[in-house]
């Protein structure tokens, strides 16, 4: 199976919360298939602090719309 994963559910791989269990298990599942895109030229946006400073740690820019700047 293909899988895409929006950031509130793939930040559950790197962050323990409600969830993550599941999440692993489909990551890591052999019958599922996860492309991952170069983030490089990517902007994490999102207006929770704890997940822009987890983006950051990951290596991804960040934009805080409640902030308005990026880091």
């Amino acid at each position: 199976m293909k899988l895409f994963f929006d950031t509130s559910a793939l930040i559950k791989f790197f962050h323990e919360e409600d969830g993550t269990q599941e999440v692993t298990r489909l990551i890591t599942s052999e019958e599922n298939e996860i492309s991952l895109i170069s983030g490089s030229d990517w902007l994490f946006v999102a207006s929770d602090k704890t997940l822009c400073d987890i983006a950051q740690s990951m290596g991804f820019k960040t934009i805080n719309p409640q902030l308005n700047r990026s880091r």
